[in-house]
């Protein structure tokens, strides 16, 4: 039984993976993302596999939005994140989806910047906001690390 179980997650992984593999090609700025070598079907399965989690309802929609896109996104962020600080050995597929995290969360900051709420924020709203502000300092604390490995490397032929 737990082979079908196990046939079924992959199922669901890669339906949402095509799902958003559709989404993530409408965007220019993305796809420009995808000129190396790793394309964007190892990607968004990468993608899937690191956010998937058991009756989890987001890989049962049938559309995406830029907040789920995000909100997936923002799983596997956070794991590279950790991986990346104390290992610093991310694979070009990794790069991709850190880079991905930061575009989404930077068009829904531009997004709620020109926004004017006057009404009080939902949970989710709010959620949203945590996780957008948690990824705009975590990748300004990367900006920060890769700045100093490089001078770090660049000073050893010195």
């Amino acid at each position: 039984m737990s082979v079908i179980k196990a046939l079924g997650q992959q199922h669901t992984k890669a339906e949402f993976a095509y799902l958003l593999q559709g989404y993530l090609s409408q965007d220019a700025e993305v796809c420009a993302l995808f000129c190396g070598a790793t394309n964007m079907t190892s990607v968004v399965n990468l993608i899937a596999a690191l956010s998937y989690r058991e009756s989890d309802e987001r890989f049962t929609v049938t559309s995406l939005d830029t907040e789920l896109v995000l909100s997936v996104l923002f799983d596997g962020f956070h794991l590279l994140f950790i991986k990346e600080v104390q290992h610093g050995s991310l694979n070009q597929a990794e790069h991709l989806i850190l880079r991905l995290t930061q575009h989404y969360a930077a068009q829904l900051e531009a997004d709620f910047v020109s926004e004017q709420v006057n009404e009080p924020q939902s949970e989710e709203h709010l959620e949203l906001r945590n996780k957008l502000k948690q990824v705009l300092i975590a990748s300004s604390q990367l900006d920060r690390l890769y700045l100093q490995r490089r001078g770090q490397q660049s000073n050893m032929g010195r």
